[in-house]
């Protein structure tokens, strides 16, 4: 329990913090972007509150940023992108909102993204293909619209691709069905309306 120091955020020489799982409280402040040696920041399972900085956009040499399990809100902001050598997004269960910003899709780097269980709207840009290096994307439980892209087919690396529990509707596109991912998830069950979201014929849920 208790709140997130200040002072913790004035060491610029920390590689790695990892306060998971403590229940500690506050928000992440501006001076977040004064960690410029840090690799991976693991804020997760705690009680995190308030928007993400536009400042943590200055961490040129982080990895890895967890923070699933918390209660931040806002929208994911652009600079994120900055981050050159992210290869570990997770920000799943917080309240997030908004979009998924197109300068996201520039985090060439990235390996694991996951923002499942937040309220984020809109679609998922065919500018994904973008994310040469993506091995693991997990979509599930927002409020997500329109088509599956299907330029996702592109992404030869990729394992696991989890889109279910939005409001994502169409087919599955047969060129993410060539991809024989390990773990594919659509809305493709008949709900309790007897309606199928989404037609596919390569589907595991």
């Amino acid at each position: 329990d208790g709140w997130l120091p200040d002072t913790l955020f004035l060491a610029p020489s920390l590689e790695k913090i990892d306060i998971s799982n403590n229940y500690i409280g506050g928000k992440l402040p501006n001076s977040i972007g004064h960690l410029t040696h840090a690799k991976n920041l693991i804020f997760a399972n705690n009680a995190l509150v308030g928007e993400l900085p536009s400042e943590i956009g200055d961490l040129a040499q982080l990895e890895a940023l967890e923070l699933e399990s918390n209660e931040i809100s806002g929208n994911i902001p652009d600079t994120l992108s900055e981050m050159k050598s992210l290869k570990r997004l997770i920000l799943a269960k917080n309240k997030l909102i908004g979009t998924i910003p197109y300068s996201l899709y520039d985090m060439s780097n990235l390996q694991v993204l996951s923002i499942s269980e937040n309220k984020i709207s809109g679609h998922i840009s065919s500018n994904m293909k973008r994310l040469t290096n993506l091995r693991e994307a997990y979509f599930w439980s927002n409020m997500l619209t329109g088509t599956i892209p299907k330029q996702i087919g592109d992404l030869s690396s990729l394992d696991i691709f989890q889109v279910n529990h939005n409001q994502i509707t169409g087919t599955m596109p047969s060129s993410v069905c060539y991809l024989s991912l390990d773990s594919l998830f659509a809305d493709c069950a008949k709900n309790s309306a007897g309606e199928v979201k989404v037609e596919c014929d390569c589907c595991h849920v």
